[in-house]
């Protein structure tokens, strides 16, 4: 268990990290193996979560993104559907009774900015800042999501603050810790 502190800082992802999203990765892996994608057939990972195939950053972001939203895979309609980890809601609510400072970084591209907010709201996640993947970033998600952290971190944070980073992404680890960030594992971390 960490020790939080009121100038503790957490930066959270969402997909996979306090939603359950399986499905709709599933959705998303058969429809990229059936639309021939390169990136698809260069994986050999089945780990859904750990993002190591097409658009969830193994080389950059997916050039078939556009074919995947007309699929409607996580798209509006499917983000609203998403399933929420009822224990990161509960732990994020009571790192929040401790301090403000949750930050939701996600490889989501902005468009979804409010199709991610409905669904912080509907599941009543505490509602802080919401750092989305702008349209022009086409680099691998992790990469993306680490530039997003270091800006924040350069701009907001302050000394004597304990950083911490809750992903699904065990690629992420690397990028936390390079940044003097403590990595945590998610979901297991709200077990």
């Amino acid at each position: 268990m960490i020790e939080i502190f009121s100038n503790s800082v957490f930066v959270v992802d969402i997909d996979g990290t306090i939603n359950d999203c399986s499905k709709e990765l599933k959705k998303w892996k058969d429809f990229c193996g059936s639309v021939n994608c390169s990136c698809f057939k260069e994986s050999k990972d089945e780990n859904l979560s750990s993002g190591l195939w097409c658009g969830l950053g193994r080389n950059r972001v997916c050039d078939k993104e556009t074919l995947i939203q007309k699929a409607g895979i996580f798209d509006k309609k499917a983000i609203a559907s998403l399933p929420p980890i009822k224990k990161a809601r509960e732990a994020l609510w009571g790192i929040f009774k401790i301090t403000k400072s949750i930050w939701y970084v996600s490889g989501r591209p902005e468009s979804q900015r409010l199709a991610t907010l409905n669904w912080l709201d509907k599941h009543e996640f505490p509602m802080v800042s919401l750092r989305l993947r702008s349209s022009i970033d086409s680099g691998p998600i992790p990469d993306i999501k680490a530039t997003m952290v270091y800006i924040l971190k350069t701009v907001y944070g302050k000394d004597g603050q304990c950083w911490f980073w809750a992903d699904d992404d065990e690629r992420i680890r690397e990028k936390a810790e390079g940044m003097g960030i403590s990595y945590i594992k998610a979901p297991e971390c709200w077990e």
